[in-house]
């Protein structure tokens, strides 16, 4: 069957024939899961995929939990911008108002209900203490003076307040009002070709998970109303991703949803999906495309009970023998003219390569 015209995600190469395989152009959705214990060659098939987004013309953003991105070795020419958060400052806005094409401004409520939703991902709160969070970030947003001490303004309006319920969500997110601070000035954070780096590993984990829902949320209301005029999709890294909220209605799950039309996409890893939940599972499996790296029984079990076929019971008797960086891929996918409706085996190995 022949593909359309365009460019789509280069991912490896077809195991066997050292073809390159891309996403198909008419894949659901641009996201990428990847899976692979220790060893399989996950990590750095994950950061292969980086480096040929951006060459592609793409964008990148990482947000680095646990120093999978500390040490790389990126081609000489790859644009490469990195920020540490807790030395340099949250480099994304959160208060100020998305403005529409048509120069509408987003609407102050909107605004105040994606941030309290950032808040309650994190830590749900009781009734009369979401309310008091909900007063302060509301005074907050409907004044653009102290937008810029970003959420230690709300530590501030909640430290004023005499409510106990107000003193105990300072309380809760303390140690957050005290470690992640704005930057002053604001900047262009992601381009074409580039790969731009958050460093949050000097964080606690509550508060990894607090930015990451913050920088999710963000990215999410500024594509819902710009991403449609992007030349290429924004895609953002997440190594790692337990810390996450994996609900039905999480920013991640609008994401995976809804992404492809607004030009934003997820690129994600984790060595098993045996520590989540069937509700979770079922977010993070609606990644169209998905990369099995030394599946174990149990993965090919449930995977068997998706796909039949000689094509199938062909890459179950090869699996024993896969090689560090070699995968069974899931998805539409492309090589050359040809399109690819079913499970096939890719390798991110070099070829001639061990």
């Amino acid at each position: 069957m022949k593909v359309k015209t365009g460019k789509s995600v280069k991912l490896g190469r077809l195991k066997g024939t050292g073809k390159c395989v891309h996403i198909a152009e008419d894949a659901d959705n641009s996201s990428i899961l990847v899976l692979g214990r220790s060893g399989s060659g996950k990590t750095y098939a994950l950061q292969q995929i980086e480096k040929n987004i951006a060459e592609g013309g793409g964008m990148v953003l990482v947000l680095n939990f646990n120093s999978t991105h500390d040490f790389l070795n990126y081609r000489e020419n790859q644009k490469v911008k990195r920020i540490n958060i807790r030395a340099e400052g949250y480099p994304f806005p959160l208060f100020c108002p998305m403005i529409f094409p048509d120069g509408r401004r987003e609407r102050e409520e909107d605004i105040v209900e994606s941030i309290l939703e950032i808040f309650g991902g994190v830590l749900p709160l009781p009734v009369r203490q979401k309310a008091e969070l909900r007063m302060a970030v509301q005074q907050v947003v409907e004044h653009p003076e102290m937008w810029a001490q970003g959420i230690q303004a709300i530590r501030d309006l909640l430290m004023q307040r005499e409510e106990e319920a107000a003193w105990r969500v300072y309380d809760k997110f303390y140690s957050l009002f005290s470690s992640v601070e704005f930057r002053q000035q604001e900047e262009k954070i992601f381009s074409s070709g580039q790969i731009t780096i958050l460093d949050l590993g000097d964080y606690a984990a509550n508060v990894q998970h607090f930015i990451a829902e913050m920088t999710l949320a963000i990215l999410y209301r500024y594509f819902c109303i710009w991403g449609r005029y992007a030349k290429q999709p924004l895609f953002v890294v997440l190594d790692e991703f337990q810390i996450l909220r994996l609900t039905r209605n999480s920013i991640l799950a609008h994401i995976l949803r809804e992404g492809r039309k607004h030009n934003l996409a997820v690129l994600f890893a984790t060595q098993t999906l045996e520590t989540f939940s069937k509700e979770q599972v079922a977010v993070i499996r609606q990644a169209a495309t998905q990369l099995y790296f030394r599946p174990d029984e149990k993965c090919l079990k449930n995977l068997a009970r998706e796909y039949t076929g000689e094509n199938w019971g062909n890459i179950r008797e090869k699996v024993p023998s896969f090689q560090r960086g070699e995968c069974i891929a899931v998805g539409r996918f492309e090589t050359g003219t040809m399109e690819i409706r079913k499970p096939i085996m890719m390798t991110f190995r070099e070829k001639g390569g061990t």
